[in-house]
């Protein structure tokens, strides 16, 4: 479920003439099949980016899918992403706002992301909305392509339980993802593996599981500073009721001018534990940059 790659995708080349790591929020595409992931595409050697930078990104997703159960599931989520960038050192926040129209036990999970634990097992209200959990997370590139022959990011997130009760939002735990990027240009293209071991808090009666989340793919430079993402991405299951999440998930970016950029992407759900199809966009704005 990738809300991971429109904040992704969306900072690519958030700053003029320059590219950034790209958040499928929708990072903005974090994966996120209840547990948040982003790709980190960089079509442009890390020497290029810029040293310090503060990126805005304003995000809107929806997914659609039974997730294994037998009543249908829509999920929409409106997120605002604030990224600052201080040399190898990215951090970020995420508020998403939800709105769930559903027969089954679906929470807010790291980064807005859907948290499916229980297709067609019924919480008190069919319908939710409201301001979701906040997310922090931190990413720093480890080793560079120019010296090691690849780009290695090391990143860790963490949920926080503020959405208010009376929303059934949240599961009001606290949940952490720890993850590790590898990524090599070559030319246009740059192959992108990562992987995610998720850590959930359990909600009273739920016992939710730990587990891995997963993503293989690719971003391609295209002219004027356009990029296209494809990748393929795994998740465990969250329940004994859900099975593993397989999703193919495609995305493209462009620059609107010298400050903003706008992503889009979609994604079909390849078992019954992804949503059947899901989709997003995100405006993101450049307010500064300094080159290295």
């Amino acid at each position: 479920m990738r809300i991971g790659v429109l904040l992704a995708a969306a900072s690519l080349y958030a700053a003029p003439a320059a590219a950034q790591e790209v958040l499928p929020y929708p990072a903005v595409p974090e994966a996120d099949d209840g547990g948040g992931m982003e790709p980190q595409v960089r079509p442009m050697p890390e020497t290029l980016r810029p040293a310090a930078g503060t990126e805005i990104t304003l995000g809107a997703a929806t997914w659609d899918g039974r997730f294994g159960g037998t009543t249908g599931n829509t999920i929409s989520a409106v997120l605002l992403n604030v990224r600052q960038r201080l040399g190898p050192l990215r951090i970020d926040a995420t508020l998403p706002w939800m709105r769930i129209r559903s027969q089954s036990t679906i929470f807010t999970g790291i980064n807005g992301t859907p948290l499916v634990v229980g297709p067609s097992i019924p919480m008190t209200r069919p319908r939710r909305q409201g301001l979701g959990d906040l997310t922090l997370g931190a990413s720093w590139l480890a080793a560079a392509q120019d010296a090691a022959g690849l780009d290695i990011d090391l990143s860790a997130r963490v949920k926080l339980p503020t959405a208010a009760d009376s929303t059934q939002l949240s599961t009001g735990k606290t949940d952490y993802a720890f993850g590790v990027e590898v990524a090599r240009t070559m030319g246009a293209v740059t192959p992108v593996a990562r992987i995610n071991y998720r850590v959930f808090g359990d909600p009273t009666g739920w016992t939710i599981r730990d587990g891995i989340a997963t993503s293989v793919g690719a971003s391609v430079a295209l002219p004027g500073q356009g990029i296209f993402l494809l990748s393929y991405d795994y998740a465990e299951r969250t329940s004994r009721f859900i099975r593993p999440a397989h999703e193919i998930v495609g995305g493209a970016s462009a620059p609107i001018g010298n400050r903003f950029r706008l992503t889009a992407y979609a994604s079909g759900g390849l078992s019954s534990g992804a949503a059947a199809f899901s989709t997003g966009v995100s405006l993101t704005l450049a307010l500064s940059n300094a080159r290295r």
